[in-house]
């Protein structure tokens, strides 16, 4: 009894070793109550993370952003990734992120001075084979110079369907949205849908409502379809033209000609496509 008294004690002590905590106070990072480096700059919901950390003497240590690329390809799943640039010594790290990004001061500050290792930053300073172990187990730059080439290419043919401009009708005639398949697989539901306007399809809409334990979130991707496109299959090609996002009542989505970013006025509804769409409609990007 008495050993196993002592090995649960010896479990338990570990654990309160390694359960390191973070926080970020005003600006300043502490792990288990004791500063280890400063941050500004911006991060948050529906806010492009762009944070600069610094050490202790207000030197800059690396700046942290979410980049991505393989916007709105139909065939092609977008790719997302932490770009972590160190300023001394110079170096670039891009680690892909699998599943959602952190947003919050905190959970990025956790993520790079706990969860990833080897550890880097040691006694207020970058510990250079440290760096250099880490980037070599989670660098992702190659398959993310592979996924961008093949955006680029895309990104020519957009281009190239954009000059043809929008198939002819008459705009004045009202936007129907005709469903084109429904499938559920465990809480997430996801729809598809042509876009018509006077009898003419002229896009199409990929919805996927997901309803978990924080409520429904909603995820679009719209495409346009141009005339004199080509075709694949004997089907005119489309072309993704806006992605949205919406969580709760923030629905904003993104166009891909001129990179905007477009927030809605309404409330979350699971008919919001229309909504998309029409201002897609109403503003020339359809």
């Amino acid at each position: 009894m008495k050993k196993i008294s002592i090995i649960m004690a010896f479990v338990f002590s570990v654990l309160v070793i390694n359960a390191q905590k973070v926080k970020v106070d005003d600006g300043t990072v502490t792990l288990d109550k004791v500063p280890i480096a400063k941050v500004e700059g911006s991060s948050g919901l529906f806010k492009n993370t762009d944070l600069t950390y610094k050490f202790l003497n207000d030197q800059p240590m690396l700046r942290l952003t979410v980049q991505s690329s393989g916007y709105f390809i139909p065939t092609h799943k977008d790719l997302y990734w932490y770009e972590i640039q160190f300023f001394k010594p110079s170096k670039t790290v891009r680690v892909l992120i699998k599943g959602g990004a952190y947003n919050s001061q905190k959970k990025l500050s956790e993520m790079l001075f706990v969860t990833y290792t080897p550890q880097f930053l040691k006694n207020n300073e970058i510990d250079t084979v440290a760096l250099s172990q880490f980037a070599e187990k989670n660098d992702g730059s190659k398959k993310i110079m592979e996924d961008t080439a093949v955006y680029n290419a895309y990104e020519i043919e957009l281009r190239k369907a954009l000059n043809n401009g929008r198939i002819d009708r008459d705009l004045i005639k009202p936007i129907i949205l005709k469903s084109t398949g429904n499938e559920v697989v465990a809480w997430i539901t996801t729809s598809t849908f042509d876009i018509i306007q006077d009898n003419v399809v002229i896009g199409s809409v990929e919805k996927r409502i997901e309803n978990g334990n924080s409520g429904l979130s909603g995820n679009y991707k719209i495409f346009k379809r141009f005339k004199n496109s080509e075709t694949i299959g004997g089907k005119p090609v489309q072309y993704g033209i806006a992605s949205c996002v919406e969580i709760g009542s923030f629905p904003f989505f993104r166009t891909v000609q001129d990179k905007k970013e477009h927030k809605l006025d309404s409330k979350f509804s699971d008919k919001s496509e229309n909504q998309i769409v029409q201002f897609l409609v109403n503003n020339g990007y359809l």
